[in-house]
């Protein structure tokens, strides 16, 4: 159990975060009167659930995956929203108040920003800006991504009016709930782009690529599709490699031992200048499809794996996922690395991901090329190649729940981080007692609350501020629910 100490420098850590308009001191009792009436509202794509005066309206929109409610009233003197979907990839709290900041400039040219505070996820943000009626708006944001999940929440109001109306705002604010199964919906896999049949010039192989990419030829059965314009690819090629036990040096020949695929791929790519600082995200050998090739492939040692990465592309962070295989030589002279690789930049990969499996599904070997090889004593390559297509069309459906699987851990994360977020704003924190069989007690402003008889013990030491977690009843230090773990067991 984690001592009371450091529990309540946490919480002390967030209030500040959050900004002065927590950190007052609370009255003695709650004064119900001076709260504001609300009403309950449901978005017209019914993602968000939102508690607010009648004078304010909720309309939802997208951007990219993520959904964006903003309640504003008719004088546009009133503005409360929450964007809510997956975070960008590195920087993410940064790129996000970047972006919030980029759309406020469409909305008022002269969004300036005044203050920003950056506590490791999380950024407050000050602003002003002129409203649509010419008075000068004062905005304040909190950014906060979690599991690969952002949200970015804000309120607005007159810069003369903004202290004042800034308590009723944060009770609005932390009454915006995102629906159940709603990012389950705004998340699922585009569709997959406009595809043609595309055969190369020898008839040796044919692909659905997407109508636009520009195709390359790069001998039998290999080719690499382009879309110049979002920087996206998808290649089927293969790479002879000379073994240092030669003792030759070769222009333009690649040498260096035998490699796994991964491990293969980092090399030959970075050899020619078309990958940089790889880092794998993901590595599955593939142990069942080397029983199944070494039957028919004799000559030597072979690996077979898929793999996750992401890479540098001159000052592009790319992504990609490859379906390699390693072919020895047991007399060591050379080995081969075959492989099918799709890869885009980092924020638009998952976008891709339907359209990339389609082209996996669709790669075909021409069985009259085929022969060709038979007849001149290529019996290897036609059996390993066709069998090899095959494979990967049995793989684009594990490709697909890979990516099906990021983003339903990411709607699972939701509802914990929407909790987070409303007790951090409101000034609230449950704990669990083990002594009473995992009641919970809950934490306000004013005071600590049995939740299961209902006894209520107000003002210090039980409130939100000053509330280490002893328990008023019996000898014990309750656990905060600070975590998802905890918040799963006792809270959902």
């Amino acid at each position: 159990m984690n001592p009371p100490l450091p529990r309540r420098s946490y919480a002390w850590c967030l209030v500040l975060a959050i900004g002065p308009a927590l950190c007052a001191t609370p009255p003695a009792t709650p004064t119900p009167t001076n709260q504001p009436t609300l009403k309950k509202q449901l978005t017209r794509e019914a993602n968000f659930v939102t508690y607010a005066p009648a004078d304010l309206v909720a309309c939802e929109t997208a951007d990219g995956l993520a959904r964006i409610v903003i309640l504003t009233n008719t004088t546009g003197t009133r503005e409360v929203g929450l964007s809510y979907g997956p975070a960008p990839v590195g920087a993410a709290a940064r790129s996000m108040a970047a972006r919030f900041a980029k759309n406020y400039l469409r909305r008022a040219p002269d969004f300036k920003i005044d203050r920003v505070w950056e506590r490791g996820a999380r950024i407050v943000m000050d602003a002003h800006y002129t409203g649509a009626h010419g008075r000068r708006m004062t905005c304040r944001s909190w950014t906060a991504c979690s599991n690969e999940v952002g949200q970015q929440s804000w309120i607005a109001a007159p810069a003369n009016e903004f202290a004042a109306a800034r308590p009723e705002l944060l009770t609005i604010l932390a009454n915006i709930h995102v629906t159940r199964d709603a990012f389950r919906v705004t998340t699922r896999l585009p569709a997959a782009l406009p595809l043609n049949r595309y055969t190369l010039p020898d008839d040796s192989a044919s692909v659905l690529a997407p109508v636009g990419w520009q195709m390359q030829p790069l001998g039998p059965c290999a080719f690499i599709a382009r879309d110049p314009a979002a920087h996206a690819s998808f290649m089927v090629a293969s790479v002879d490699v000379l073994s240092p036990a030669l003792g030759v040096k070769v222009p333009g020949a690649f040498i260096t031992d035998y490699l796994v695929p991964h491990r293969a791929m980092e090399y030959l790519a970075g050899q020619q200048g078309l990958a940089q600082s790889m880092r794998f995200l993901e590595v599955t050998p593939r142990t069942d499809l080397v029983q199944q090739i070494g039957q028919v492939y004799t000559a030597g040692p072979v690996d077979v794996a898929q793999f996750l990465y992401t890479f540098s592309a001159g000052r592009t962070r790319c992504k990609g996922y490859t379906f390699g295989i390693s072919f020895g030589s047991r007399f060591n002279i050379g080995w081969k690395f075959w492989h099918m690789t799709a890869s885009a930049p980092v924020a638009s990969f998952d976008r891709m991901a339907v359209t990339f499996v389609k082209m996996f599904e669709s790669y075909r070997i021409n069985d009259q090329f085929a022969q060709q090889y038979i007849a001149n004593g290529m019996a290897h390559l036609r059996v390993l190649q066709r069998q090899t297509s095959e494979l990967v069309a049995r793989n684009a459906s594990e490709i697909h729940n890979m990516m099906q699987a990021a983003f339903e851990e990411r709607m699972r994360s939701g509802d914990y981080i929407d909790y987070q977020r409303s007790n951090y704003i409101r000034g609230e924190q449950d704990w669990v007692s083990d002594m009473e069989g995992g009641t919970l007690s809950h934490s306000d402003r004013w005071g600590t609350r049995n939740t299961a008889n209902g006894d209520y013990y107000e003002g210090q030491p039980y409130n939100y501020f000053n509330y280490t977690g002893d328990n008023p009843k019996y000898n014990e230090g309750m656990t905060a629910i600070d975590s998802r773990a905890l918040w799963e067991r006792y809270v959902r």
